[in-house]
């Protein structure tokens, strides 16, 4: 929701990772290996005055890393982009995706090098 619709979210969030660079970065460790990977994801739903409740309360920690000045204009947007995107703003339906990995220490190792 919030890196489709909230302008920036995806530039400022770095600390989300896909899943190729999740393996990319487990595979510079020579102790670590890979035993599961799931995916998976949530179906959602909330209105336009609930996600603007969580947007102006610092719902997510990505929205203290916009200026008081480009919050309040990239929340302007961002309404535009749900009324745009969404025919009932009081019902707006999406789904989050998430991913498991399950790790497992295989030695002694450092990260290659």
């Amino acid at each position: 929701m919030w890196g489709k619709h909230f302008p920036l979210f995806n530039e400022k969030e770095d600390r989300l990772y896909e899943l190729n660079e999740l393996r990319e970065i487990l595979g510079t460790f020579s102790n670590i290996k890979t035993v599961a990977t799931k995916c998976f994801k949530f179906r959602r739903e909330d209105s336009l005055e609930n996600l603007l409740e969580q947007a102006k309360n610092f719902h997510y920690s990505t929205f203290y890393l916009y200026s008081d000045v480009e919050f309040e204009q990239c929340l302007e947007v961002f309404i535009k982009n749900i009324h745009r995107n969404y025919p009932r703003v009081n019902d707006i339906k999406w789904f989050d995706k998430n991913i498991m990995l399950v790790i497992q220490k295989t030695g002694n190792g450092s990260p290659l090098s």
